[in-house]
Order: C-alpha cells, then sequence, then structure tokens
C-alpha cells in the first residue's frame, strides 16, 4: 500500500550510548536505533525489511521489547490525543505526565506554576517522568518542557523512543487557543511567547529519535504517520536509502 503524499516523516535519529536489555520475561535484548533517513515511499511494505504480511503494530510491538514510546512536543502539537489513540492502536497502555503530575499534587499544572514556580514545577515532572518509565511499556505524552531538560532526555533515550510531533505556528496557535489553562502562554502577546518557545526547544527536540509532522489533519492520520514512522526507524528497509 502506497503511503499518500500529505504525510511527511522525517529523519530517525541514531541513539546514542549502551542499550539496555530486554527484560529476562521478553526474552530478547533490545536493538540500537539505526540513523536511517527515510521517506513516504520507504514505508512501502516491498520497500521494507518487515513481513509485509505481518500487521504494523506487531512488527513495533516486537521491536520495542521492553521499550516505551515517549511523545514530546509544543503545546498544542497533539500528544495525549494522538498518544491515547497510539496506545490502543498498540495495545500498550496510555500515560499522560500532565495528568499524573495533577494527580500526585491534587493541584492543576497552572496552580502547581503559579505557587511553585517553573524550576520547581520542573524538578517534579521529572521525578514523575523517571517513575512511570519503570512502569513501561507504554505511551507517555510529556508536557512541552520535559524534554528540555537534559536527566530527562537521558532516562527517556535509556528505556524508550522518542517521537516529537511537530506542528507549525499556526496549527499551534489554533489548537490552544481551545484552551486557556497554558501557564506559559499567559501573556500580552502569545503566539510572539509561542514564536520564542519555538526557536529555543525545536533544536533539542530534534534530539527525538522519531520526527513526525502533527499536520492539519485529522489524529487518526496523525497516528498513522507515527505508526509508519517508528516502523521504519525500528525495522529498518532492506531497500531504499541507505542508512547512513
Amino acid at each position: 500500500m502506497r503511503v499518500s503524499d500529505r504525510r511527511v516523516l522525517v529523519p530517525c535519529v541514531a541513539r546514542e550510548g549502551k542499550v539496555r536489555e530486554a527484560t529476562a520475561e521478553l526474552g530478547e535484548a533490545l536493538r540500537p536505533l539505526s540513523k536511517t533517513v527515510y521517506d513516504r515511499r520507504m514505508t512501502d511494505p516491498e520497500a521494507t525489511g518487515s513481513d509485509s504480511h505481518d500487521p504494523i503494530e506487531a512488527r513495533i510491538r516486537r521491536a520495542l521489547g521492553a521499550r516505551s514510546i515517549v511523545l514530546v512536543g509544543l503545546m498544542g502539537a497533539g500528544k495525549s490525543t494522538v498518544g491515547r489513540r497510539l496506545g490502543s492502536r498498540l495495545g500498550l497502555m496510555f500515560k499522560d505526565a500532565d495528568s499524573e503530575i495533577e494527580a500526585a499534587a491534587n493541584l492543576t499544572i497552572t496552580d502547581l506554576f503559579a505557587i511553585y514556580g517553573e524550576a520547581s514545577f520542573r524538578e517534579g515532572e521529572e521525578r514523575v517522568i523517571s517513575r512511570l518509565l519503570r512502569q513501561g511499556p507504554m505511551v507517555l505524552a510529556t508536557g512541552g518542557g520535559a524534554f528540555m531538560r537534559e536527566a530527562t532526555r537521558a532516562r527517556i533515550a535509556e528505556s524508550a523512543v522518542s517521537v516529537w510531533l511537530r506542528a507549525e505556528l499556526d496549527v499551534l496557535m489554533r489548537r490552544v487557543k481551545k484552551r486557556n489553562t497554558r501557564p506559559l502562554l499567559q501573556t500580552a502577546d502569545p503566539e510572539a511567547t509561542m514564536r520564542e518557545l519555538m526557536a529555543v526547544r525545536h533544536p533539542v527536540y530534534g534530539q527525538a529519535d522519531v520526527v513526525v509532522l502533527s499536520l492539519d489533519v485529522s489524529h487518526d492520520r496523525v497516528v498513522q504517520d507515527v505508526l509508519e514512522a517508528l516502523d521504519v526507524c525500528l525495522n529498518p528497509p532492506v531497500h531504499g536509502v541507505a542508512a547512513q
């Protein structure tokens, strides 16, 4: 099945350092992610190294082993909605880091920012994400600033495959305007603030293993894009663009 030209997948980046071994219960070692430059054509069954008769969900679950999938990106990128549907497709539990933080603190994210400040919030966020990753495998949606912390990125690299849902400014602004509970956008000019966040965070988000454009299409379409990107990343094709 040929992939629609409406979708854009960009490179899967190599993981640095040692890769953990899978738990004995799963019975296989985790494989390092290869650095692969791929495009939509490489998700065609004839261009992959996977059995074309094997469902994409099964291929991804097998390649993941004990690892989780962690979604990163700016507010409004669709991490929670896409993550919930992605978990359902893969038969993995879904967790939203912000929801877990709110439940643990019995306070909203907005209140936590107001009472304790962003620095303290990020420290607590790091601890919650670390705890959640120990419960994996799962699909985990993280807050926009979580991946900015080096310790959090290292923890994700050890036990998960990171996916950056990248959305353009106009898409993000249309989405975030539907909610007025974004602490960092409580400014006189939210769009200017979002531009600043994009300038600072995009280079760091670019360290994610997989990058998928979160287009202004249905969430199910984005979920399919993520699945196809993960399949190419975790199951490098035999033919097509060679690994660099």
